[in-house]
């Protein structure tokens, strides 16, 4: 997890990498990129806090003690992490609302990735669902990589889809992604955005 300044929008910002999550009710900007992976962010309108989580597989492997961080790069415990932190800054679950992204096929016909890709997405859906968890907009699928920016203390986010030529760290996940999965395991809308220009829209 960095943080630092934003060289755009002149704020706050911690960037998430795969396992790792935050949540806030202050002014900082949430970011990540993904490729296979999804990131579900997570919103309390009342409460003005929100987060993001990052995360590679939907199961965890059997029988492996596993660190934070590694926990996290696995949906169940991902979401877990991210819903504890909101109730800390006292959320209800009741109130929450999501967003979802990421599940980009890094060759759309290379089945490996795409049934990960798939995977992911069916999972984040289906948890919150089962949690009572209203997704409000989403941005998943197809063959592109993506960078998320999301504001935790209004619920908004921006999405920049890219070619995943344009992002290495995009196309380290996906690739350790699959090693992880064949060594482990035998609706709103959202705002664009293009280069390092942020624009006023709200998803």
């Amino acid at each position: 997890m960095n943080t630092g300044m934003h060289p755009v929008l002149k704020q706050p910002y911690v960037s998430i990498g795969p396992g790792e999550h935050y949540a806030t009710n202050t002014d900082d900007v949430i970011s990540t990129v993904l490729g296979s992976c999804v990131a579900v962010g997570i919103f309390d309108p009342d409460l003005k806090a929100g987060g993001l989580n990052h995360f590679m597989l939907p199961d965890e492997p059997l029988n492996k003690n596993l660190s934070a961080t590694e926990s996290g790069r696995y949906g169940l415990k991902a979401m877990e992490l991210l819903l504890g932190d909101l109730v800390k800054l006292g959320s209800r679950r009741r109130r929450l609302e999501a967003k979802v992204f990421g599940g980009g096929a890094f060759i759309a016909t290379e089945e490996v990735g795409w049934r990960i890709a798939l995977r992911n997405v069916e999972f984040a859906f289906e948890f919150l669902s089962a949690e009572g968890i209203t997704v409000v907009s989403s941005d998943v699928g197809g063959a592109s990589a993506r960078r998320i920016l999301y504001f935790p203390k209004a619920g908004r986010a921006l999405v920049k889809a890219t070619p995943w030529t344009g992002w290495q760290l995009a196309h380290d996940e996906a690739a350790y992604s699959q090693s992880i999965a064949r060594t482990d395991h035998k609706h709103g809308s959202v705002t664009l955005f293009e280069g390092e220009t942020v624009p006023g829209g709200v998803a």
